[in-house]
């Protein structure tokens, strides 16, 4: 094996292993080679059916595929794991534990698996034109992640429900993740999503300052959401955003560069309708995508509804999590009854109303729900109390997608 350059040197990830299990279909004239490495026991019919379904589609999408073979390269472990990496000619993807890739975690190999291989055209194909050529020797920054994992993650998931792998509630349940994600966190308020594209080189996927910044992938998605419902809604459904993906590839380069203003000037060539207000507002600007999202639904027959959680600490504004048999506070949201109590990220809960909690915080908070509460906590090498006030409107809500025939 030789490569071209360095590019195609340190595109071409590899498995090292005498214990790789590997079967090869051929989908579309592509040998795809499906190689798991780590204890894991493989359902090959169930994955082919599944797999075979959205990779035809997606190779329909772009009427054809740009190589001869492909490689899913899967590295199972024993232990909780998620993740996935793009290269031209195969994806590596990280998941585990090995007991749950085939029950639980199924939808999430599903996911994971058409959000790498849409990567085969966004962004191994089509780049912005800040990594074009690719620097190896620096970071490449660009504010156009909502285009590289916006369009990316929006599309994994649409095309798993276009081609009738998830069902409509399996795609609405992914769709309610988005939207929790992106309503739980206050960098929404604070930060576009195209700064926080720029701002990947720098913190890359930590949270970093809470309430900071928001995420390629969720704000992204939900943007692509809205960018695909309008062209569909003003073309009478001939158009969709895949015809805008479409457009944008090049099957003769192996490398087509894009700007800002070349994407946005081809949704509205497609369109025929103008996205200023769109990009103005949702991807370089910080307005609420909540009036956006129930119009983007709605083209499709659905609609969003924003529930109050059965969670007590999220009644109050503020997540926890069990870390060395310890509750910690994950997060605050602003202006939350935690946050206006004083609540601060970081806290180590002890005890709620003196008496000592032992992993059910949730069941003391609901116990006394109609009388004064006062949290004990561990900051800063301090013991201190924090009386606790009454939930406000400022909550961490769950979300619920529903067809508009449906709106129970």
């Amino acid at each position: 094996l030789i490569a071209k350059n360095f590019d195609e040197l340190f595109d071409s990830p590899f498995i090292a292993s005498d214990s790789v299990q590997e079967q090869i279909k051929n989908i579309e004239g592509v040998s795809f080679h499906f190689c798991f490495q780590g204890s894991i026991q493989i359902d090959w019919d169930k994955l082919f059916d599944d797999f075979e379904q959205f990779i035809q589609y997606q190779i329909s999408l772009f009427r054809g595929f740009p190589h001869k073979s492909f490689y899913f390269l899967f590295q199972i472990t024993p232990y909780s794991a998620y993740h996935g990496v793009e290269h031209h000619e195969s994806t590596v993807i990280l998941l585990g534990p090995s007991y749950n890739v085939f029950s639980s975690l199924y939808n999430e190999l599903l996911g994971v698996s058409s959000h790498e291989l849409y990567h085969v055209w966004n962004v191994k194909g089509i780049r912005p034109e800040d990594m074009v050529p690719y620097n190896f020797s620096a970071e490449n920054y660009t504010h156009l992640g909502y285009v590289t994992e916006g369009v990316t993650t929006y599309m994994g998931d649409r095309i798993l429900y276009e081609s009738n792998v998830f069902t409509e509630q399996q795609y609405f349940k992914e769709l309610s993740t988005l939207l929790s994600r992106h309503f739980h966190n206050d960098g929404r308020l604070h930060y576009s999503v195209a700064n926080s594209s720029w701002d990947t080189w720098l913190d890359g996927y930590t949270p970093g300052i809470p309430g900071r910044k928001v995420s390629i992938y969720v704000e992204g998605a939900l943007s692509a959401l809205v960018c695909d419902a309008a062209i569909r809604k003003n073309t009478n459904y001939k158009s969709s955003l895949h015809d805008v993906m479409r457009v944008l590839y090049d099957p003769k380069k192996r490398v087509i560069a894009y700007n800002a203003d070349s994407y946005k000037h081809l949704l509205e060539e497609i369109s025929g309708v103008d996205f200023t207000s769109i990009f103005n507002s949702i991807i370089y600007g910080k307005e609420d995508f909540g009036p956006f999202i129930q119009e983007a639904l709605q083209v499709f027959g659905w609609q969003f509804k924003e529930l109050t959680s059965k969670k007590s600490t999220w009644n109050f504004g503020f997540k926890t999590q069990l870390k060395n048999g310890f509750q910690h506070v994950l997060s605050v949201l602003d202006n939350s009854a935690a946050h206006l109590s004083g609540l601060v990220e970081g806290d180590e809960i002890i005890a709620v109303n003196g008496v000592k909690i032992q992993q059910n915080l949730e069941q003391w908070l609901s116990y006394y729900a109609s009388q004064k509460i006062t949290l004990t906590i561990f900051r800063n090498h301090n013991i201190c109390e924090i009386e606790l006030l009454k939930p406000n409107e400022n909550q961490f809500y769950e979300y619920k997608i529903l067809t508009l025939s449906n709106e129970k």
